[in-house]
């Protein structure tokens, strides 16, 4: 799997500069992954692409990944969602595979305005699997 960050279906791609990933030696996981643009109509009046965020998050060891499953528990319980104009919501998955790989996939929940959408996101993790 190559790094993405697909919002609705549609790649807009994956910043590493603007990203981050930290996992303490406990698991415990602090990390932003940025999209590389905003989409499609949305330049005009966006400041920033899309961002991911964790902060804080423990994550569980399942063999030789570590997993988290992201839903209304843990968003209760730790700083988890995307921020897009506004921050919203997340469920779903988040693995850190044995090669490096850092993968979150679900959906972004609807806020009333905005419908839900399909969220998937894969970066790499600098210094493992290169």
């Amino acid at each position: 799997m190559r790094e993405e960050f697909r919002l609705g279906g549609v790649d807009l791609g994956m910043d590493g500069d603007r990203s981050s990933v930290v996992i303490s030696a406990s698991g415990i996981l602090t990390a932003e992954l940025s999209a590389a643009t905003t989409p499609a109509g949305t330049s005009e009046w966006a400041l920033a692409p899309p961002l991911l965020y964790f902060r804080g998050v423990p994550l569980t060891p399942a063999g030789d990944t570590m997993t988290l499953t992201v839903d209304d528990d843990a968003s209760d319980d730790y700083d988890i969602a995307l921020y897009f104009i506004g921050h919203r919501d997340v469920r779903g998955t988040l693995t850190v595979r044995p090669d490096g790989l850092l993968i979150f996939t679900g959906l972004v929940t609807s806020d009333g305005v905005n419908p839900a959408q399909q969220l998937t996101v894969s970066q790499r993790l600098r210094g493992m699997g290169d």
